[in-house]
């Protein structure tokens, strides 16, 4: 991943989004924006690229990820050593201040594998115009610097 432009934020990585132009036709179980499908679309595409094995996406035809605390996240997958893996799209578009994103995030940040008691890596991806917006969010709850969140952002 590309760090951003502060070495002590969470990592990021700066994806281009033009190959996936949002197709109007597609409809989601859950009516999910074009944006928010693309964003889901190219993490997991980012996921594969890392080993990292999608097992359930909010994303037409694909089953759903079961609930990770009190909420449902739009990825769920596993890496090569059977570590899971959580991921969640923001749009920026009044959706990252959320009382029910900031309780995502606390959520999704917050997994424990119950094998071996790792950590569950937490991943979230919004465009890179709601990146500050992100990350002051993170901050707040205390999750920006933790080594297993990931914050990505794609043009």
């Amino acid at each position: 991943m590309n760090p951003g432009p502060n070495q002590k934020l969470a990592p990021r990585l700066n994806l281009n989004t033009s190959s996936y132009t949002p197709n109007t036709t597609i409809t989601s179980k859950s009516n999910q924006s074009p944006l928010h499908l693309n964003l889901t679309k190219v993490l997991m595409k980012e996921w594969a690229k890392k080993g990292i094995r999608t097992i359930h996406a909010s994303l037409p035809g694909h089953p759903e990820p079961e609930k990770q605390g009190r909420h449902e996240p739009d990825l769920y997958g596993k890496d090569q050593t059977g570590l899971s893996h959580i991921g969640e799209s923001k749009t920026g578009n009044g959706d990252l201040t959320s009382k029910h994103s900031r309780e995502q995030f606390i959520d999704f940040s917050s997994r424990v594998m119950k094998s071996d008691g790792r950590t569950v890596p937490f991943h979230l991806i919004v465009p890179k115009s709601a990146l500050p917006e992100a990350e002051k969010v993170l901050n707040e709850l205390g999750l920006l610097n933790r080594s297993h969140v990931h914050l990505w952002y794609a043009h």
